[in-house]
């Protein structure tokens, strides 16, 4: 058997290789059916709301018969170099059974010592065969690790030798154009401007005209293909990561919270925050108006991504967690845009605890809430279309003003 043994690899060689291709795409087809997965289980209540549930069962129903297909060619692609290592393993089984009768019949062996000898090679050969049972199992793992692999291998941006560590907090785009992917149209294009330190800057324009952008570039989620983006006179591509991450904070329109408790989600800001230090940020943030009413108080879980709380609630979390940070430059995805009145006035004085001797950037919905803003930029398809404080940007009578006219208008409807 030991010889037999080393014949059944070039076989189990012959079935990884023609397993390889089909083990990866299996593993990529899994994560699809996941991610649809949860994707239906949390949108179920939106998909019934508007009927379309039998359109998702369908989608769902197409990725399980990839996945149904990827099996089925893996299977057949194993068949042949499983059945030719098996049946060495079993042939050598065989063999030795053939050859301990003829040994007894001759008279050369007891029986008793054949009987012995099949009990010890049949506890051989089990072992051996659940390990070619498992092959399945480890290629399956392999290429799922490959996956992890190939995602911890992408390289980080690269920061530029030697690093910097600004000093100030004014923000300047200079010439800045930006596309997501090679061929595709450009995002941005040669948008520039200076913002000072401690002033408040409101990026307004339709949806899809580069608001957003212009913060992702700021946090260096993306670099831009020409131009430059500086904090403090310093490229922001010569400042660690770490220390950039350190100079802004965010408060996202759509809040994520994580599954644990209050104070837990408070002090992702801050990890080393004391508990007087995360009760103070609340109290900054008015969330202390409804914590002291939940019977764990700080300790209370939120539920996943927040679901035990209210918009608003979460949405104060969200700021307290900014203010612990205590970063000079803070971004604000307007916060208050979803939420009724009570909630917004609560989260808008929130806001004002947050944003006092600050760099601040408000992406804003509602032009009224950005009157008072010291300087309003307006994007129009990519590039930087008017620039000036609400004032000056009525007076000149250009995309702003038609923008504030249509949603003073909107204000006059009634139900």
């Amino acid at each position: 058997m030991l010889l037999v043994f080393p014949l059944a690899i070039p076989f189990y060689r012959e079935r990884r290789r023609a397993k390889g291709k089909e083990m990866r795409e299996l593993a990529e087809i899994n994560a699809n059916l996941q991610g649809e997965l949860v994707e239906y289980v949390q949108g179920l209540a939106v998909l019934r709301s508007v009927n379309r549930t039998g359109n998702r069962q369908q989608r769902l129903a197409r990725v399980l018969d990839h996945l149904r297909e990827v099996q089925r060619k893996d299977v057949l692609a194993s068949v042949r170099p499983q059945l030719l290592s098996s049946s060495f393993v079993q042939g050598g089984l065989l063999v030795i059974v053939g050859l301990g009768l003829y040994f007894v019949l001759s008279g050369s062996l007891q029986l008793a010592v054949l009987a012995a000898l099949l009990v010890v090679v049949v506890r051989f050969t089990e072992p051996i065969a659940i390990l070619f049972g498992l092959i399945a199992v480890f290629d399956l793992m392999e290429a799922g690790f490959g996956r992890i692999e190939e995602t911890l291998a992408i390289e980080p941006l690269p920061v530029e030798q030697p690093a910097q560590v600004p000093d100030r907090f004014d923000v300047s785009f200079d010439r800045v154009s930006f596309a997501y992917a090679e061929g595709d149209g450009s995002v941005f294009t040669e948008v520039s401007f200076a913002v000072p330190e401690r002033s408040l800057t409101a990026l307004v324009g339709p949806s899809g005209a580069g608001k957003t952008t212009v913060t992702r570039l700021l946090m260096r989620y993306a670099d831009p293909q020409n131009g430059s983006i500086r904090i403090g006179g310093k490229d922001i591509r010569s400042i660690e990561l770490e220390t950039l991450m350190g100079c802004v904070s965010v408060v996202f329109q759509d809040v994520y919270l994580f599954d644990d408790t209050i104070a837990a989600n408070i002090r992702m800001g801050r990890q080393d925050a004391s508990d007087e230090e995360v009760a103070a940020a609340a109290r900054a943030a008015h969330c202390d108006e409804f914590i002291n009413r939940l019977p764990e108080g700080y300790n209370t879980r939120v539920g996943d991504i927040g679901g035990r709380l209210s918009g608003g609630e979460r949405q104060r979390i969200s700021i307290a967690r900014a203010i612990l940070k205590n970063a000079p430059i803070v971004i604000l995805d307007e916060p208050t845009a979803a939420l009724d009145t009570e909630s917004e006035v609560a989260v808008q004085q929130a806001v004002d605890a947050l944003v006092k001797k600050r760099t601040v950037f408000v992406i804003a919905h509602r032009l009224s809430t950005i009157a008072a803003a010291d300087k309003i930029l307006v994007f129009d398809q990519g590039r930087l279309a008017e620039e000036g404080t609400h004032t000056e940007l009525l007076t000149a009578g250009g995309r702003y003003q038609a923008m504030w006219q249509a949603q003073e208008q909107v204000k006059q409807w009634h139900v």
